[in-house]
C-alpha cells in the first residue's frame, strides 16, 4: 500500500525456534531479519504489563494433568493455591492466571515450550517472562549496537476480560508504558486486538489525551470466531461481515490496517482471494497471520516447500506478515522484493 517492501513480524519472537514470548525469542527473531516483533500483552496482579499469549500460563484438567503451558508455574509447590478456574471469553478455564501473580512472584517462574511435541523441550527451564519495558529496552539496545530501527507490534489480549477480571485498561497501560520509555514514533509501533471497541477507545480517548498517534490494526478471525465485545454485546456481526466491503471502510474509520486471518487471504483450496486488492481500496494494510514452517500448519500443496505459500501471500500485494520462522519470512522477502525496495 505505501510501496514499501513488506515487513516481517517475528510472532511471539521467533516462536518456531524458542519459547515464544522470552527476549531470547525476541532477540532471535531481531537476528534473524524481523522488521517487527509482537509481544501479546497481559497484567500482573501489580498492574504490569508482560508478554504472554494467554492470560493462564498453564491450562490444567479436571485430573490435574497439565494440557498447556507457557511457563513451569504447575511444578512450583509454592504457588499450588493459585490454582483457579475463571470465565474467559465466556469459556470456563482451570489453570494459573497472570493476574493472580505479582511481578516478582512471575519472575521466579521459568519459560516452557508451549508446544513440545512439534517443537522440543531443549530450552525449557531457561528464561524468564518479560516485561513490555524489558522488550522495549532489548529493542533499543539492539538500534544502539547495530543502528537497526526495529519495532515492536504489541496486541492488547482479551481486553474485555483484563478490565472485568484483571481489573485494568490494558490499553491505558500500554499507552502508559509507551510514554514512559519514549517509545512512542509511529512508525516503529503498530498496536492490534482482535477485539473492536478498545481499538476505538484507543483512538478518540486513550491516544489524543497522551499526545501520541500509533497505527492500529484490527485483527479478524477465521469466521467462527467472532469478535468477543461484539458477541458479548449481542453484536452478530461474522469476521465475514467485518472484511465485507462495507466492514473494511468500517474498519478504516479508526485502523490503519487490518490483520485477517491467513486463510482470507489464500483459501483452503490454496487460491488467492481479492482480499488484499479491497483492503487496499478502503485505504488499510494488510499484516496476515501466522505463516510458520510445520508441514501441520501449511496445505498439501505446500508441505513440501514452506516457503511457498509465504511466496503466494506476498505476491498477492501484502504489506506484512506474522511468522514463527522470521528467518524464513526475511529470506521469502529479500527474493521478491529489489533492493531499491528494500532500503529505507
Amino acid at each position: 500500500l505505501r510501496g514499501q517492501a513488506p515487513i516481517v513480524i517475528g510472532h511471539r519472537g521467533s516462536s518456531g525456534t524458542r519459547p515464544e514470548h522470552t527476549l531470547e525469542a525476541y532477540r532471535v527473531a531481531i537476528e534473524a531479519g524481523a522488521d517487527f516483533i509482537e509481544p501479546d500483552l497481559v497484567v500482573t496482579k501489580d498492574g504490569v504489563l508482560v508478554a504472554r499469549h494467554e492470560p493462564v500460563i498453564a491450562v490444567v484438567g479436571a485430573d490435574g494433568k497439565v494440557l498447556e503451558a507457557t511457563a513451569d508455574v504447575a511444578t512450583r509447590e509454592e504457588f499450588k493455591d493459585r490454582l483457579t478456574t475463571k470465565t474467559l471469553d465466556g469459556v470456563e478455564v482451570r489453570g494459573y492466571f497472570v493476574e493472580d501473580f505479582t511481578l516478582a512472584e512471575l519472575k521466579t517462574l521459568r519459560a516452557v515450550e508451549r508446544l513440545p511435541q512439534l517443537r522440543g523441550k531443549n530450552y525449557d527451564g531457561q528464561f524468564q517472562i518479560p516485561t513490555l519495558e524489558e522488550v522495549i529496552a532489548l529493542v533499543k539496545d539492539t538500534e544502539a549496537k547495530t543502528g537497526r530501527k526495529v519495532g515492536i507490534y504489541p496486541e492488547t489480549k482479551h481486553p474485555t476480560y483484563m478490565n472485568e477480571v484483571a481489573k485494568y485498561n490494558t490499553s491505558q497501560l500500554l499507552i502508559d508504558t509507551l510514554k514512559k520509555t519514549d517509545f512512542t514514533d509511529p512508525a516503529r509501533v503498530f498496536i492490534q486486538s482482535f477485539e473492536v471497541g478498545n481499538l476505538k477507545d484507543l483512538k478518540m480517548n486513550v491516544m489524543p489525551k497522551a499526545g501520541v498517534n500509533i497505527p492500529l490494526v484490527q485483527l479478524v478471525s477465521s469466521d467462527d470466531e467472532p469478535a468477543y465485545d461484539l458477541k458479548a454485546a449481542g453484536d452478530t456481526r461474522t469476521p465475514k461481515d467485518m472484511l465485507s466491503d462495507e466492514g473494511l471502510k468500517e474498519i478504516a474509520s479508526y485502523a490503519s490496517g487490518v490483520g485477517p486471518y491467513k486463510r482470507w487471504i489464500i483459501d483452503a483450496e490454496g487460491k488467492t482471494t481479492d482480499f488484499v486488492g479491497r483492503a487496499h481500496a478502503a485505504g488499510l494494510m494488510v499484516h496476515t497471520w501466522t505463516m510458520r514452517n510445520e508441514p501441520t500448519y501449511l496445505l498439501p500443496q505446500y508441505k513440501n516447500d514452506p516457503k511457498a505459500e509465504m511466496r503466494q501471500a506476498l505476491r498477492a500485494g501484502l504489506d506484512g506478515f506474522f511468522t514463527d520462522f522470521p528467518a524464513t519470512g526475511a529470506e521469502v522477502v529479500r527474493e521478491l522484493t529489489t533492493p531499491e525496495v528494500r532500503s529505507p
